[in-house]
């Protein structure tokens, strides 16, 4: 979640330290920098809190940025998010009252008052209440990956299951409304999991015992998951869709 409102800074040895700590720009500055993008500002309980880096007009600035750890969708995965988002609440609530402070002329909202819990860490700007902006970044299992690479592009009128509508929204996102089957570019997705199979079925049956070499789904998600991408993305990379060789004697795809 972040805040783009407030910015943070890191203190710093004082070229003049009869004058106040101040950052008009970075050649009119005095004892802070802006902080760097993932400077850890504070640890939280579940997230933290860190410096978010861009650059405006040549200028380096940073802003706010409270990083989460994945919450499950368990009760457990609820109370440890109403734990995150109450500490987070009780940051605002002791910075709210400084807001507005200008860097350029030495105002800062400082340790004794935002009590973060990294050293030398400095707030200016920001509005009194807090304007978060959402963000998450997806991913994926790697024991899912062929499922979802199979999701792509399977008719959905085939599909054994509960919730065909699933496959259709992971289609659509994909390929929005061309014909997925017979899509060049999918081709390299609704391949790579077979490929992925065989290849690992015979670079781990001198590996595997003989009566389980032949459940490597069982076995061996992770690994089938990782050369699922690998070949995907491998023959993806080509430009003339030509099948990718795995050379088992190489253990390279």
């Amino acid at each position: 979640m972040e805040d783009a409102h407030w910015r943070s800074w890191k203190q710093t040895w004082r070229t003049n330290p009869f004058a106040a700590r101040r950052y008009v720009d970075k050649d009119h500055k005095n004892g802070i920098r802006p902080a760097t993008r993932k400077e850890l500002l504070h640890t939280g309980t579940g997230f933290n809190l860190e410096a978010d880096g861009f650059t405006v007009g040549g200028e380096k600035l940073a802003d706010i940025e409270f990083v989460t750890a994945p919450f499950p969708l368990t009760e457990a995965g609820f109370a440890a998010l109403t734990t995150a988002m109450t500490d987070i609440s009780a940051i605002y609530e002791r910075i709210s009252g400084f807001a507005g402070r200008n860097h350029a002329t030495g105002g800062f909202v400082t340790q004794g008052q935002h009590h973060l819990n990294q050293a030398n860490v400095a707030l200016s700007m920001g509005e009194e209440n807090a304007n978060l902006n959402l963000q998450a970044t997806s991913g994926l299992a790697l024991e899912d990956i062929p499922r979802v690479f199979s999701a792509m592009t399977t008719n959905t009128e085939t599909v054994a299951t509960h919730a065909p509508e699933a496959y259709m929204a992971i289609q659509f996102g994909n390929t929005r409304h061309a014909d997925f089957e017979t899509s060049a570019p999918m081709r390299p997705i609704s391949e790579s999991p077979r490929r992925a199979f065989f290849f690992c079925l015979n670079y781990l049956e001198d590996h595997l015992p003989e009566e389980t070499a032949a459940t490597i789904e069982e076995h061996t998600p992770p690994l089938l998951g990782f050369v699922t991408a690998l070949i995907g993305f491998l023959q993806a990379m080509n430009p003339n869709y030509s099948p990718v060789i795995c050379f088992r004697v190489a253990g390279m795809v």
